[in-house]
């Protein structure tokens, strides 16, 4: 992966100096990440730049040196945009006034569960096309083609019970280490058999700030230890409900004669995560709060917060669609 084009003037004033050497960033990188302008979540540029200071902890960038992942004046950048994302988020949600430990497993089970009436999942099943499909795939190909790999990073920082909860779903979503059975592999496979290019970041310039802020989320969960209840919470909304999801993707594709190589990975999904929803929500979540009863509301703000997000990103997917138009974005100077 290369390092993204700009999007506005923070990710303008940074991006040509990561081609470079580890250097002092100029006042005006600081000046640009502090400022309220709008909504975090739906600021390109704000969202581009949050995600490339956040990839050199992953893969990184072919044209950036590695040397940039801990360097302090890129990172106090990178915290005042946290700082911006995570308050716009916090301001998103409202978590219940008061709810007992002992009743979290099945108010998250709750809060996940599938509603009725319109949705991506349905539109998928019922009347999306394979662009649809690909263009679902694009939204979501920066976190499945490294799927599970932000969660890990709470495995250090868990007491035994929830550690042991979340060491049982990262295990399947690793494919119990056979090679070729990795969920971000399946994921690869099913962006091969719709025709699509499944290298890492391929299409990180037409992904809009709505769905990098879901990656992002993630991202900024599992690389601060205070936010590790969020992390947790945020793994249990990618499990709760994904089941009945993955499985009118992949009605969808059995609609459309799509193959087996494309329906994969959702079908997998639809056992594995009927499973770990329970898990997540009981055996993590439950036990988390259980030895850690003051992080509750950081459970419920991670899960609130990846709940919020994804709608958004979603409803951004049908809206487009509903109007005859690509929810991706059109820029003349992608390359």
């Amino acid at each position: 992966m290369f390092l993204p084009q700009p999007r506005g003037p923070l990710s303008g004033a940074l991006f040509p100096l990561l081609l470079g050497p580890p250097a002092d960033l100029p006042p005006a990188a600081h000046d640009l990440a502090a400022p309220d302008r709008r909504s975090a979540h739906l600021d390109d540029d704000l969202q581009i730049s949050l995600f490339t200071c956040y990839a050199l902890h992953y893969r990184g960038f072919a044209d950036v040196d590695p040397a940039w992942e801990w360097h302090p004046p890129l990172l106090a950048v990178r915290a005042m945009l946290e700082q911006r994302f995570e308050r716009c988020l916090r301001g998103c949600v409202e978590p219940p006034a008061e709810i007992a430990p002992d009743q979290l497993p099945k108010y998250l089970l709750d809060l996940g569960a599938p509603r009725s009436g319109p949705s991506l999942a349905q539109h998928m099943w019922q009347s999306a096309s394979l662009d649809h499909f690909r263009e679902f795939a694009i939204h979501r190909s920066l976190y499945n083609l490294m799927e599970a790999d932000p969660h890990t990073w709470a495995i250090p920082r868990l007491p035994g019970r929830a550690k042991c909860a979340l060491v049982e779903i990262q295990a399947d979503e690793y494919g119990n280490g056979i090679p070729g059975r990795l969920h971000s592999e399946l994921f690869a496979k099913m962006m091969a058999a719709l025709g699509l290019d499944n290298c890492y970041g391929r299409y990180v310039e037409q992904i809009p700030a709505t769905s990098l802020a879901l990656v992002n989320a993630v991202s900024m969960f599992g690389l601060h230890g205070r936010l590790r209840g969020a992390l947790v919470g945020n793994l249990a909304m990618s499990e709760i409900g994904s089941s009945h999801g993955n499985r009118c993707f992949s009605k969808g594709l059995e609609r459309l004669a799509a193959g087996g190589a494309a329906r994969l990975f959702f079908d997998e999904h639809v056992e594995a995560d009927a499973v770990h929803e329970q898990i997540a929500a009981y055996d993590l979540c439950g036990s988390f709060v259980a030895d850690c009863p003051d992080e509750l509301p950081d459970v419920l703000f991670g899960a609130m917060a990846s709940r919020e997000l994804k709608r958004c990103s979603n409803t951004v997917m049908v809206d487009c669609w509903a109007q005859g138009r690509s929810s991706l974005r059109q820029d003349p100077g992608l390359r």
